[in-house]
């Protein structure tokens, strides 16, 4: 199973405080987990940070095993203590949300007709690292690729990662609004980017049903690097600005 919660924070924090939260989640946790996703380098979760009219933090788990170790640690209502900072922030759970893999393929795969057009709103900087550089652009090939390699990691059905050739071939980015940004991690400014991007498919219905199917789990897994932190967290929307079933807050409420 693939799970989300949205924390309502009684204290607001800045967005690239996001790491000390995932700090705050790996001491907390099982040792066992912990170490585990630092032998591995495999992080079967996302969390960020996202303010709109107050302030919200994400936690996504992957997988159960993510999951049972995450909720061990964060309960309906508590308070985070960053004993560093000296700084302790309330929290209350308001949504959450629960989906598979199997579920994302049926929801996207077998409706009749599905608009070749989708919407990436990146909540959060989100960046890319090839030959050693970090990229301030999004393209298709690092978008799929970053998503394949998340959906692969946790289903027992796989996308044969050849198949990114082929999306290149019929998805183009067609429109954008997008600015510069930064993502602070200790010291270090990571080069990132924001905003959306719409992107068309030309291809027929497998392909297009792949498109929606991946961006749909992108809510959940987050696109590029350093999604465990706080980067790379987004929305899926449509040419109109739907975004379905949402609050004025931005997320779905069940």
């Amino acid at each position: 199973m693939i799970h989300k919660y949205i924390y309502k924070l009684g204290q607001e924090l800045d967005r690239n405080k996001s790491s000390l939260l995932h700090g705050y989640l790996m001491e907390k946790t099982d040792d066992t987990f912990s170490d585990d996703m630092h032998i591995t380098g495999s992080h079967p979760y996302t969390q960020y940070l996202y303010k709109t009219d107050e302030q919200y933090w994400c936690v996504s788990a992957l997988n159960d095993y993510a999951d049972k170790n995450l909720t061990t640690v964060l309960s309906n209502n508590g308070v985070i203590t960053l004993t560093h900072n000296d700084i302790m922030i309330p929290y209350t759970l308001i949504s959450s949300m629960h989906t598979d893999t199997d579920t994302l393929f049926k929801e996207h795969y077998f409706i009749k007709e599905q608009s070749r057009y989708a919407v990436i709103e990146f909540l959060t900087p989100c960046s890319f690292k090839s030959y050693g550089e970090y990229m301030i652009f999004p393209d298709i090939w690092h978008i799929f690729r970053s998503l394949i390699g998340k959906y692969n990691f946790i289903s027992e059905t796989k996308i044969d990662e050849n198949d990114i050739d082929e999306i290149c071939r019929y998805m183009k980015i067609s429109s954008y609004s997008l600015r510069s940004s930064s993502f602070c991690l200790e010291s270090v400014k990571i080069p990132s980017f924001m905003g959306k991007i719409t992107i068309k498919c030309s291809g027929g219905k497998e392909m297009i049903s792949l498109m929606h199917m991946l961006i749909s789990f992108a809510e959940y897994s987050g696109i590029g690097i350093k999604t465990a932190l706080g980067m790379g967290a987004v929305r899926k929307g449509d040419l109109y600005g739907n975004t379905s079933n949402r609050t004025d807050s931005g997320f779905s409420i069940t």
